[in-house]
């Protein structure tokens, strides 16, 4: 994301580079912009490190979202809005 606000970045690039369709990061940048209430200053957002750990799988994959001190397990096929509405409630826990 903070790549893609760059001067001069060319968002479809960006998009392609990390295996990201391109309306899918567009759609995220739209949410920014409207989570930051449409402020013509908007703040760069920040880098988030993604950390792969070794674990042993016995069920299909899935993956862990710790946000404010809480693990969020995702299994495959989630409702992505669903997911976007917990990950917005454990956000303002913090």
């Amino acid at each position: 994301m903070a790549e893609s606000f760059a001067p001069g970045a060319v968002t479809s690039d960006i998009a392609l580079r990390h295996g990201v369709h391109r309306n899918q990061l567009y759609g995220w940048r739209r949410e920014l912009r409207l989570a930051a209430g449409a402020s013509a200053a908007l703040a760069v957002p920040e880098f988030v490190p993604v950390v792969a750990e070794d674990h042993v799988a016995v069920a299909p994959a899935a993956i862990e979202i710790e946000i404010a001190g809480a693990t969020l397990r995702v299994a495959p096929g989630v409702d992505l809005a669903f997911l976007g509405k917990l990950i917005r409630v454990l956000k303002m826990t913090r």
